[in-house]
């Protein structure tokens, strides 16, 4: 089901699916673009980034968020990492993520680490640790495995303006 299908009448025709291109919107259009979990998986991070440029009205807003390669979670498990895959082709760091944003000539207001709340079953599920199974038999007989854990483990934020 795409969003568009089931969004109340007022908005349907504000709602694009597919890919974000130059082609669909004309400049300076919008005061915010939010792009999460996305710009790792394209192959040329700066060409949308720099469509979102010029999609922005001067002073607007990007907020970004993407899969930090310097986070706990990549020192920790290394290359057995999640994000160390064939669907994340860019990994980036608070600092090449600030120099991307800023090649296509916006200015980084803020980057920031982002925490993630999930059950304790997904934290032990997707982790790449032995006896996990065990981990989660043990959480559920305590009555523990829907608890929520919020944790900073690496993902992270950046606010960045257009000039």
């Amino acid at each position: 089901i795409e969003a568009r299908d089931v969004a109340a009448s007022s908005v349907k025709n504000n709602i694009h699916t597919g890919f974000f291109t130059d082609e669909v919107y004309k400049d300076n259009t919008f005061d915010l673009i939010c792009c999460f979990q996305t710009l790792d998986h394209l192959s040329n991070p700066l060409d949308i980034l720099k469509t979102c440029y010029n999609k922005l009205k001067p002073g607007g807003i990007i907020y970004i968020i993407v899969h930090n390669v310097d986070g706990l979670q990549a020192k920790i498990f290394g290359e057995k990492s999640p994000i160390i895959d064939v669907e994340h082709i860019y990994l980036f760091n608070p600092n090449t993520l600030s120099l991307a944003v800023e090649k296509v000539g916006f200015k980084t207001v803020k980057t920031f680490p982002v925490k993630n709340s999930y059950p304790m079953e997904y934290w032990t599920s997707h982790a790449p640790l032995p006896f996990k199974e065990q981990f989660n038999s043990i959480f559920k007989t305590l009555g523990l495995n829907k608890m929520r854990m919020s944790l900073s483990l690496g993902n992270m934020g950046i606010v960045a303006i257009k000039k």
